[in-house]
C-alpha cells in the first residue's frame, strides 16, 4: 500500500468517495445532456461524431495525469487531494463554459474541441485518485459506477422538470462545484470556500439562461432554413425540453411555399387557417391546424390527400394511430367516419402541444368521444395489445422522436413490426405508411416478409402504394385486392384525389419504377435477387433495426465510411495518448507487461461497450421508451457493476488470483444475456413499474460480474510501477469509446446478437491478456 493510501483517514475517505460518487453523476448527465443538445444543434452523424470524440477526454486526462504522475509524484494526500480539486473545479467551470460556447456553434472541429475540455478534468480525477490509493481501487471504481448511475437518471428527471437545457447544464455545473466543496473540505476551508463561491456565481447565470444560451438548429435542417429568412420563413411561438430534446411551435410566414413537401401548409393558411409546425429538435415535424370557422375550406384541402386511402373500402372503422403527432392523422380518421381512433405518441412534449398548448385546433380533436391518446412506444403498444383494429396508420413517424440518421435504429419498420402489426389488424383491415420513397420500399420489404411469415399466397396482391413526388404511401392489406377494388383507387387517383398518382397496384399497367420492380420479383418468388431497386433488399429486423441504412452494402456506405473515420480517428489518437506518457519508462519486461495490459484494459473497455449499446437498444422494446431505456439500462448496469467492484475486494482478498474466474464468469453471462434478451419484449407486463424491475432482474447477475475484472487488476499494477495505474484507466477510456463506435458497426454488420457474442470474446482475449502478462503486475495487498 502507497504512502498517499495509508495516510487516508476515514474522513477523508468519506470525502473522496462522496466527491468521486457526485462528480461522475455531473459528469455522465452531461454527456447525456450533450446527446440531446447535439440533436438540435447539428445533423444526427454530426452529432454523433461529436460525442465520440468528446468522449476522448476521459482518455486524455488518463493520460496527462499519467506524465503529471512521473514528473511530480504526490506523496501525501493532501497532494492528490489538491489535485482533485482542482480537477472538480475545473469540470465545473467548463461543463457550463461548453454548453454556452455550443449554444453558438455549428462547426464540427470547433464543438469537438469545446466538448472534450471538460472531460479532461474528469478523467485526471479519476487517474489521479485511482493511482494515488490503488489499494482502495474498488471502492473508488464502486462510488465512480453508481454516482454515473444516479447521472443516467437524474438527466432524465431534470429535463422533464426544468423544461430547459441551459438551466440543467447550470444545475450538473453546480453538482460538480459540490463535488470540489467536498475535496476542499480535505485541504483548508478556504477550498471548500472558493469551490463554494464557485458553484454560487454557476447557480446565479440562471436568470439569464436565455441570453447565455441561443440553442438553435443547424442551418441545413429544415427549421434552420425556415429561421435563415427571418419574418418571412415566421417566428416561434413556444418551445420547450425534455429528455427526447426540443420542441418548437412554430407559425411559418410566406416562405413556406418555397418547400414542396410543406405545401400544405401554405394551402390551409391560402383556406383562412392557422397552421403551426411543431418541430422536434429541429427536424422532425408535424403540424397542427386553427381551423378559424373555415373547417370546410380545410376539409377540401384534406380531402385530395393520399392520407385518406385506408378509408377507401372502410366502414366506420376502429383506426389505431402510431405516432400521431400534431394530431392530423386523427382528424383525418374522424373526417373519414371512424368510430374511435387511439392515438399513440412516444413524446410527452408532443402530446402536451397537441392537447394543452392549441387544445383547441382540430376544432378541439383531443376531447371527441371516441379519441383516446397514450404516451407509449408503438411498437410497445402494438406488442402487448389485444385489441384489434380495421385501420393501422404510421405517416412519416420516427422512432422516440429520433432524426432519421443512418446510425439509428427504428423498430417501427422491422419485419417483426409488421408481424405484431398484422396480428391486431382485423381481416379486411390495412396498415398505411407514408415515406420518402426509398424507405417506404425498405418498409414494405418488412410488411411482405411478416406476410410470408403469416403464409399468405400471391403477396403482390396485398399492396398498392399510391403518391407522387418523394414523399409516397403504402397500403398493405389484410386481404388480397380484387380487381374492383383497383378499379376503385384508379378512379379515385383519376379523379385528383389520394396523392393524385398510383405507382403500384396488382394488374395495373404502369410505367417501370423501383415498387413495380420489385413486385415483379416478389410475383416470381426471386426479390432477394431484384438489384434493379438499387437499396440493400434485406428487411429490418428487431436483430438488425438499421432501417435508414438503404445503401446494400456497410463498408462502402456513407453509414461504413463515417464509422471507419471515427473508428481510424480515435484509434490513432488513443495509441499517442497511450504509448506517450510511457516513453523512456523503465520496466523490467516492460514490452511484455504494456502490451499484455494494452490487450485487457482495452479488451474490457471494448467489451463492456459491446454489451452495454446492444443491450441499451434490444431493452426499449421491453420499456416502452427510449428515455426509460437509455435511463434504466445505464443506471442498472453501472449500478450493478459498482456493487460487483466492491464485492470484488472481499473475493479478491480470498483468492490468490480472482482474475481468470471473473472473466470466464462475465464471458458466460454475456453469452447467455445475448440467448435470453429476445425473451424479455414477449413477457406481456401492464405496468411500467413491473417491466422495469424485469429489465434489472435481467442486467443484475451479468453487471454483476462486468464490475469486478478492472479493479482486481488495476490494484495490482502499483506493484510494478505506480504510473502504470493511471495509465491504465487511460487505456480503458479510450477503448471504451473505440467500443462505442465499433458496437454500431458491428450491430448494423452482425446483429445485435453477433455483437454481444462479440463482447464475449473480448473478455476471453482480456484473460489471454492476463495470463500472457504473467506475475510480474501482480501485487500483493
Amino acid at each position: 500500500m502507497d504512502a498517499a493510501a495509508s495516510a487516508l483517514t476515514m474522513r477523508q475517505r468519506a470525502l473522496l468517495m462522496s466527491a468521486v460518487f457526485l462528480l461522475s453523476a455531473a459528469m455522465l448527465g452531461f454527456q447525456l445532456l450533450q446527446v440531446v443538445i447535439l440533436s438540435l444543434q447539428l445533423l444526427p452523424e454530426a452529432a454523433f461524431l461529436v460525442v465520440s470524440f468528446s468522449m476522448l477526454g476521459l482518455g486524455c486526462g488518463g493520460s496527462i495525469a499519467t506524465m503529471a504522475i512521473r514528473r511530480s509524484p504526490a506523496r501525501a494526500s493532501s497532494q492528490v487531494f489538491d489535485r482533485l480539486w482542482r480537477c472538480a473545479v475545473g469540470f465545473s467551470v467548463t461543463a457550463v463554459a461548453a454548453t454556452i460556447v455550443t449554444s453558438r456553434l455549428h462547426g464540427l472541429l470547433a464543438l469537438i474541441v469545446v466538448n472534450l475540455v471538460p472531460y479532461v478534468f474528469v478523467g485526471a480525477l479519476l487517474a489521479f485518485a485511482f493511482a494515488a490509493w490503488s489499494a482502495r481501487a474498488t471502492e473508488i471504481y464502486f462510488s465512480d459506477l453508481l454516482g454515473a448511475g444516479l447521472g443516467c437518471a437524474l438527466i432524465v428527471a431534470l429535463l422533464d422538470r426544468l423544461a430547459d437545457a441551459g438551466t440543467v447544464a447550470i444545475v450538473l455545473a453546480a453538482l460538480a462545484g459540490v463535488a470540489a466543496m467536498l475535496l476542499g473540505g480535505a485541504l483548508h476551508v478556504r477550498r471548500v470556500v472558493t469551490a463554494g463561491l464557485v458553484a454560487a456565481a454557476i447557480v446565479m447565470l440562471v436568470p439569464w439562461t436565455d441570453a447565455l444560451f441561443t440553442f438553435a438548429p443547424a442551418p441545413e435542417k429544415f427549421y434552420g432554413q425556415l429561421l435563415a429568412r427571418g419574418d418571412d420563413g415566421g417566428h416561434v411561438a413556444r418551445q420547450s425540453w425534455n429528455f427526447l430534446g426540443r420542441l418548437d411551435a412554430f407559425v411559418p410566414g410566406p416562405a413556406i411555399a418555397a418547400f414542396d413537401f410543406a405545401r400544405q401548409a401554405k394551402d390551409l393558411t391560402d383556406a383562412g387557417c392557422a397552421f403551426r409546425l411543431l418541430f422536434s429538435n429541429g427536424y422532425n415535424w408535424t403540424f397542427t391546424v386553427d381551423f378559424r370557422g373555415h373547417e370546410a375550406d380545410g376539409k377540401r384541402v384534406f380531402g385530395h390527400w393520399v392520407q385518406n386511402t385506408p378509408y377507401v373500402f372502410t366502414h366506420a372503422p376502429q383506426v389505431l394511430n402510431l405516432g400521431s403527432g400534431g394530431g392530423g392523422d386523427v382528424y383525418l380518421a374522424l373526417a373519414n367516419g371512424a368510430a374511435s381512433a387511439t392515438a399513440i405518441e412516444i413524446n410527452p412534449l408532443m402530446i402536451e402541444a397537441a392537447t394543452r398548448w392549441y387544445a383547441h385546433d382540430w376544432n378541439g380533436l383531443w376531447t371527441r368521444s371516441g379519441v383516446e391518446v397514450r404516451e407509449l412506444d408503438a411498437r410497445t403498444y402494438v406488442n402487448t395489445t389485444d385489441r384489434t383494429f380495421d385501420v393501422i396508420t404510421l405517416n412519416a413517424v420516427d422512432t422516440a422522436s429520433t432524426q432519421a440518421s443512418l446510425l439509428s435504429v427504428n423498430y417501427l419498420y422491422t419485419t417483426e413490426a409488421f408481424a405484431q402489426y398484422l396480428r391486431v389488424l382485423r381481416p379486411d383491415g390495412v396498415i398505411f405508411l407514408t415515406r420518402p420513397r426509398e424507405q417506404l420500399l425498405r418498409a414494405v420489404m418488412a410488411a411482405v416478409a411478416a406476410l410470408r411469415l403469416r403464409g399468405v399466397d400471391r403477396i403482390e396482391r396485398h399492396v398498392a402504394i399510391l403518391g407522387s413526388g418523394e414523399l409516397l404511401s403504402a397500403a398493405v392489406y389484410a386481404t388480397a385486392l380484387t380487381d374492383d377494388r383497383v378499379r376503385t383507387l384508379q378512379a379515385r387517383v383519376r379523379d385528383g384525389d389520394l396523392g393524385g398518382a398510383l405507382q403500384y397496384a396488382p394488374g395495373l399497367d404502369a410505367s417501370s419504377n423501383q415498387f413495380t420492380t420489385y413486385f415483379a420479383a416478389v410475383r416470381d418468388g426471386n426479390e432477394k435477387d431484384a438489384a434493379a431497386v438499387g437499396i440493400r433488399m434485406q428487411p429490418a429486423s428487431d436483430d438488425r433495426p438499421y432501417f435508414y441504412q438503404l445503401e446494400p452494402e456497410l463498408p462502402r456506405s456513407r453509414a461504413g465510411q463515417l464509422l471507419t473515420f471515427i473508428l481510424a480517428s480515435v484509434t490513432s489518437i488513443g495509441a499517442i495518448l497511450i504509448f506517450a506518457p510511457l516513453l523512456r519508462l523503465s520496466l523490467p519486461q516492460k514490452n511484455r507487461l504494456l502490451m499484455g495490459n494494452i490487450v485487457y484494459f482495452g479488451s474490457l473497455g471494448i467489451g463492456f461497450m459491446l454489451v452495454e449499446i446492444p443491450l441499451m437498444q434490444k431493452l426499449s422494446l421491453l420499456l416502452g421508451h427510449p428515455a426509460y431505456s437509455v435511463s434504466v439500462t445505464l443506471a442498472g448496469m453501472l449500478v450493478f457493476c459498482g456493487l460487483g467492484s466492491l464485492a470484488a475486494g472481499a473475493f479478491g482478498a480470498r483468492q490468490r488470483d480472482p482474475i481468470p474466474i471473473v472473466l470466464v464468469a462475465a464471458a458466460t453471462a454475456v453469452t447467455l444475456q445475448a440467448v435470453l434478451v429476445d425473451a424479455l419484449p414477449r413477457a406481456h407486463l401492464s405496468t411500467l413499474a413491473s417491466r422495469v424491475a424485469l429489465a434489472l432482474a435481467f442486467l443484475a447477475p451479468g453487471s454483476f460480474v462486468l464490475g469486478m475484472p478492472f479493479p482486481l487488476k488495476l490494484r495490482t499494477l502499483a506493484r510494478a510501477d505506480d504510473v502504470l495505474v493511471p495509465w491504465a484507466w487511460a487505456v480503458n477510456g479510450l477503448a471504451s469509446v473505440v467500443g462505442s463506435v465499433l458496437a454500431l458497426a458491428l450491430s448494423m454488420q452482425f446483429g445485435f446478437h453477433g455483437t454481444l457474442l462479440g463482447a464475449a470474446g473480448f473478455y476471453v482475449a482480456a484473460l489471454a491478456a492476463h495470463l500472457f502478462a504473467g506475475d510480474d503486475s501482480r501485487g500483493t495487498e
